[in-house]
């Protein structure tokens, strides 16, 4: 609930790491590593929808987008998600410059700021709880062996 209503996978670190710890069972070693990394670097979610609107967003403009471009989009959102800060709108910045990558009218920024926090509560969720289960994931490896 709390990535769901801050939209900021930064904020929910100490519950995340709790919830694991003490609902989940994993160790203090891994999730003290593996979920600030996660709030860090784990951003499929967000750059998923980063793509799905770019694409949205052309169609309904009427910008044809090539294959090649597709792909140096992709690309490019991959790293992009990587540097994004995991607070409220910090994906703006990121689809400015994939806007601009894919020839998209400057007018769609106005359209995608105003349904950006609506997108980012869901995506920040499955941000959070795919941080959560790589932890429990490598528990079970440790435990395996």
């Amino acid at each position: 609930m709390n990535a769901f209503g801050t939209c900021s996978s930064s904020a929910t670190i100490p519950i995340s790491k709790s919830c694991v710890e003490n609902e989940l069972g994993v160790s203090n070693q891994i999730s003290s590593i593996a979920i600030p990394l996660g709030a860090t670097v784990n951003m499929d979610a967000v750059s998923i929808v980063m793509s799905f609107m770019i694409m949205f967003f052309a169609n309904a403009c009427g910008v044809n987008v090539s294959v090649s471009m597709m792909i140096i989009i992709l690309l490019a959102n991959v790293l992009l998600s990587v540097g994004t800060p995991g607070i409220p709108g910090g994906a703006i910045a990121s689809f400015a410059a994939l806007a601009t990558m894919a020839g998209l009218p400057a007018g769609v920024m106005g359209v995608y700021i105003s349904i950006n926090t609506l997108c980012d509560m869901g995506a920040t969720c499955v941000n959070v709880i795919g941080d959560m289960a790589g932890c429990v994931v490598l528990q079970e490896k440790i435990d395996l062996k």
